[in-house]
């Protein structure tokens, strides 16, 4: 019965629009992605 609704519209995304860095000096903003840790108890790498 549920696969026979219709989906609802969605509104779309809604980001970030008027945050803006400028950086003044090289190296001034670093960024990175953690995707993995390691849990010490298991002895495993996760997927955070």
């Amino acid at each position: 019965m549920i696969l026979l609704l219709k989906k609802a519209k969605s509104t779309g995304k809604d980001y970030v629009k008027h945050r803006r860095i400028v950086p003044t000096k090289p190296l001034e903003i670093l960024e990175m992605d953690i995707k993995y840790i390691w849990i010490k108890q298991s002895r495993k790498y996760a997927y955070v």
